[in-house]
């Protein structure tokens, strides 16, 4: 997936191309190159980035930031580690408390709550923000929030003589520039994706003339965008149209042999309108025991697909010759999308 960095970058233009394409004077090509600026300054912050929120439980220690956050118990949070809350080193934590907002800066990587290997101290919490207006300190103090308390203040708004006709003109000429940053935006593009393996050795028959399903009970990775993966069922359904690939593996071993090859057929099936994709022929070498196959499925993906909640699933089978016997030690299935997901707005 091409970062967002790389993508702006793509969209950089010198002072002159950017005066050849549009006739812009040079306050315009100024503007622009600055917006370009602040794009990827704003890009390469995005691309760094991992964060994600906590909320410890209220009074479940000695009612503190530091002393609730030890005490709790973080079983089904998204970044937990069983009972554990999983800080790695490109983490950024934001917790929230009591209606107030910290930033995490203690120890990483960490793992914190019941059962953690760090116990956090005041010290490792910065309070950044709060809806509680009542927390705030130094509220009635000069220079706070009466005008007369900031430094001239009132005689800079007594000189100021703004000229409206001059300010709807740089309001229009703001809202044309942010029309261009937008169609800039639009442009940027991110990928879909999902998976998952089979993780555990199972038995798997490859029949004659009928399927069997190829399992999966493990997702990867553990984010997907795009797409979701039943395990129950092993089969996958789709949130985003387009072109999806379909890369699809897995690994035999211990199978009956036989004195000649033999051929059986791997395909992807639409389980949700009962139609299937071309199949694959995979042969079996003459008094082979372990069989390798990997096959790449290039599919559409369509409206219809999404809006009705298309199953799909992969299939072996139609063998001349019953494969049996055989354990899987390793299988999978990879899908990516090649065709945009979507834009930033």
């Amino acid at each position: 997936m091409t970062d967002i960095t790389t993508q702006v970058n793509r969209l950089s233009l010198s002072g002159d191309e950017i005066t050849q394409m549009t006739k812009w004077d040079d306050s315009m090509v100024i503007d622009y190159l600055g917006i370009h600026e602040s794009l990827l300054r704003v890009a390469q912050a995005f691309d760094s980035l991992i964060s994600f929120s906590a909320l410890p439980t209220e009074d479940s220690g000695d009612g503190t930031i530091e002393g609730d956050t030890n005490a709790t118990d973080w079983t089904g949070h998204a970044q937990s580690d069983g009972t554990r809350l999983n800080i790695r080193i490109t983490d950024s934590v934001i917790f929230g408390h009591k209606d107030i907002a910290y930033q995490y800066v203690g120890k990483k990587p960490a793992l914190l709550g019941v059962g953690g290997d760090y116990t956090t101290v005041n010290e490792d919490f910065i309070p950044i923000g709060t809806g509680d207006h009542t927390v705030l300190v130094n509220r009635d103090q000069p220079d706070s929030h009466p005008i007369l308390a900031i430094t001239d203040l009132q005689d800079t708004l007594n000189s100021l003589n703004i000229s409206i006709g001059s300010l709807e003109t740089r309001m229009t000429s703001a809202e044309s520039r942010l029309d261009t940053v937008e169609t800039l935006i639009i442009e940027l593009t991110v990928s879909g994706y999902g998976g998952a393996i089979q993780d555990t050795d199972v038995a798997l028959t490859i029949p004659t003339v009928t399927y069997n399903t190829l399992p999966v009970d493990t997702p990867q990775p553990l984010v997907q965008r795009g797409v979701s993966f039943n395990l129950g069922t092993e089969q996958f359904t789709f949130t985003q149209t387009g072109v999806w690939t379909a890369m699809i593996f897995f690994s035999l071993a211990g199978h009956n042999s036989s004195n000649g090859g033999r051929v059986f057929t791997m395909r992807l099936r639409n389980v949700t309108q009962g139609t299937f994709g071309d199949g694959v022929v995979i042969g079996v070498g003459r008094n082979v025991e372990d069989t390798f196959a990997s096959v790449s499925y290039l599919f559409d993906i369509t409206q219809a697909n999404v809006d009705n909640g298309d199953s799909f699933l992969v299939e072996v089978g139609n063998a001349d010759t019953a494969i049996t016997g055989g354990t899987l030690v390793a299988g999978g299935i990879q899908v990516t999308l090649n065709s945009e997901l979507g834009s930033l707005i």
